[in-house]
Formats: structure tokens, sequence, C-alpha cells
């Protein structure tokens, strides 16, 4: 295992920014079939684009970039599939959402010059396909990862193995810097990250429901405060809930894009 690595500088600018429109970003990405058991489901995904805000002063939060969300949409029903349904996938299948998350981020990073979270997932860190496949996109944005990119490493659990999760991480952080990982609400999540020393966290708060969002943020806000200098709401669903993240301790947010 490396040595310990610092954590970073916090380095996401509170300077207001102009982003780009999702509309001027096409979608490369096809239906899947998706089949556990005796069901399989075709789903259509989405690439959002959904502003990043600074949330750390009082106030009107401030736009400093932008954050890529892959949503899935069951074809057969219309309905939009829960934001873990992922954990399911297979490791092909979680490769083909990483190519086409990169495909789309690499068409933002050259329309726009603010911030961009990109999620990759774990499997693409930590196996030889998926390193492969973000060794090659990050070769080619060697430039703004060292500046603006902020990727965000996805698909983890608090089973993940320490050790494993700690290489992948050092690894990452000497490339990209601003790395930032999605944690569980959970103790044992927040616990496996304490070693860490990463430059960010981030929680999904899209699926929450909105009486249940003051108590997780502030659990989470009050557990995670220690581990990283930017704590990140992701899918916050309104300002009224900006104002909660920001009470809890986050320093940055995003609002759904439903």
């Amino acid at each position: 295992m490396g040595a310990v690595v610092p954590h970073a500088e916090e380095d996401l600018s509170e300077t207001a920014a102009p982003v780009a429109e999702p509309g001027a970003v096409s979608q490369p990405w096809s239906a899947m079939a998706f089949t556990r058991g005796a069901v399989t489901k075709t789903l259509d995904q989405a690439l959002l684009l959904e502003t990043l805000f600074s949330i750390r002063k009082p106030g009107e939060p401030v736009t400093v970039g932008m954050a890529v969300h892959p949503v899935w949409t069951d074809l057969a029903t219309g309905r939009r599939a829960s934001p873990y349904l992922r954990a399911n996938f297979t490791l092909a299948e979680q490769l083909a959402v990483d190519a086409s998350t990169l495909a789309f981020a690499s068409q933002v990073l050259q329309i726009d010059d603010a911030a961009l979270v990109v999620p990759v997932s774990f499997e693409a860190a930590s196996t030889s396909r998926g390193r492969e496949l973000l060794s090659g996109w990050m070769n080619q944005h060697a430039d703004a990862l060292a500046s603006r990119i902020i990727l965000e490493l996805v698909h983890l659990s608090a089973g993940t193995p320490r050790g494993r999760l700690q290489e992948v991480v050092y690894a990452l952080m000497a490339r990209a810097p601003r790395l930032m990982a999605r944690a569980e609400p959970s103790r044992a999540m927040v616990a496996l990250l304490q070693d860490c020393r990463i430059a960010s966290v981030s929680l999904d708060c899209s699926a929450a429901a909105r009486d249940d969002l003051p108590g997780l943020l502030k659990a989470f806000g009050g557990a995670a405060k220690n581990i990283a200098p930017v704590l990140c709401a992701l899918g916050i669903p309104d300002s009224g809930a900006v104002e909660m993240a920001r009470a809890a301790g986050f320093s940055h947010a995003t609002l759904n894009s439903d």
C-alpha cells in the first residue's frame, strides 16, 4: 500500500461560473437489456447535467460548475429506476455505463470551462478492463483533470475492502487530485472512507423522501464532517433543502434535475 495521501486543498472555486446548456450535448447511449432471474427489463439511460453550487455562505448559492447524472427509465412502464439499481449491474453493464458517461463528459468539456463532476464506477477504477477505459480517457483530458474535473467514485459500499479502496483512491488522486467518493448514508461507510484522505465526499439525496431529508443530511453531515474538506449533497429537491444541507455542514450541492 502506498504512503498516506494528505487531504487535497479546497479547490472547488467559489466564483460564479457559466455552464453549458444541456441540449448542446448529445447522448452517447442505446437501450440496454437488464436481466435478473427470470425478469428482463429494457432500460433507457439519460445523462443529465445538474448545476453544481457552492453553499458555504448564507444567501444565494453560487454556481461553480456541473455534475453528470446518469438516470435509467424502464421503457415498459415509463418509470424512473432507483439510483441504487446500478448496484445490481454486471461488470460489463457497469463499464458500458462508464463508457457512455465518459464520452458524454468529453463533449461537455469541449464546450464549457467550468468544473465538472464525472461519476465513474469502482469497477472502472479497480479492474483491468475498467482501468484501460479510464486511463485512456484521463490521458485525453490531463490538463482538465489537474484543474477542473472532479472524478466521482461511485458504486461503493460499506463492504468494499478497505485496502483495495485505499489503493484505488491513492492511484486516482495521483492524476485526479479533486477525487470525490459517493458514500452510502451509513456510519460504516463513513468509517471506511476515514483513512483514505479523499478530497471530497458526496451523498446521493435524489431518492430520499422529502420528510426524511433533514434527518439524513444532519446525520451524514455530522458523521462525515472530518473526513473531507468538501461535502456535496447531490440531487437536492429544492432551495429549502439547500439551506438544510448548508446547516448540516455540506459545502456544495446539486439540484435534482427531474
